[in-house]
């Protein structure tokens, strides 16, 4: 393996193990002990510059999804689906000769309302962060 590709690995390795030592919510004096046992001894400052790159790439892979089509549609489908089941709930209550029964779907019907009001207002903050995103442009905010 060439010399850039070793430091380029050895960086990766060293990044995945400060990833762990803030999944285990490690103290500083903790982590540094960790990742000494792990042969990447390394000081205060090295070990807080490589939590702050993975701090960032968190928050660019989370704009990345933002911004590709991917979670609008996954939202749109999740909509969607309620829908569904909404419209199936009605067909089967509107077959239904039981007054029992139909007052128990019309409950099943009425506890989905909260799930697709929710869903329908994440909509519209789905699509101004995309916005937002994607312009640089922040929205202002609605008061209702």
């Amino acid at each position: 393996m060439a010399k850039g590709k070793r430091a380029i690995a050895k960086q990766e390795e060293e990044k995945r193990l400060v990833l762990h030592t803030i999944c285990m919510r490690m103290s500083e004096r903790e982590a540094l002990v960790y990742l000494q046992t792990r042969n990447h001894k390394m000081g205060v400052n090295k070990y807080y510059n490589l939590k702050e790159e993975i701090k960032t790439a968190k928050v660019k892979t989370l704009q990345d999804i933002a911004l590709h089509d991917g979670l609008i549609e996954q939202h749109l489908d999740r909509i969607h689906n309620l829908e569904v089941i909404e419209h199936e709930l009605w067909l089967t209550f509107n077959q239904e000769p039981d007054n029992y029964k139909r007052a128990n779907i019309l409950t099943k019907i009425a506890e989905m309302q909260p799930y697709i009001s929710g869903a329908y207002d994440m909509t519209r903050v789905i699509m101004e962060k995309q916005v937002e995103l994607k312009t640089g442009y922040e929205m202002p905010e609605i008061r209702k």
